[in-house]
């Protein structure tokens, strides 16, 4: 399994199921707020980076992702967020 994915790390050595899904929010979060001007290449890299997250954890990491995007200001629908499939 993959640590990392574009030089963004994947937590997988984070033993702890809740700390690792707040990381797996918060490097999405970076990810897109790094790339505001270039939404399509952010958008990119974070669909990228959420899709190497094992299936079975990638609802928490993307409940993460949203909890974080908020405290940033932005309004997500949960429906635009692509979950575990």
């Amino acid at each position: 399994m993959l640590n990392e994915i574009n030089g963004f790390s994947l937590f997988t050595d984070v033993e702890d199921k809740a700390l690792q899904a707040f990381n797996r929010g918060r490097v999405m979060t970076n990810i897109l707020l790094d790339h505001k001007k270039n939404t399509a290449k952010g958008g990119f890299l974070s669909l990228t980076y959420m899709k190497q997250i094992p299936v079975e954890e990638r609802q928490a990491a993307i409940d993460a992702f949203m909890a974080e995007m908020a405290k940033e200001g932005f309004i997500l629908k949960k429906e635009a967020v692509i979950g575990g499939e």
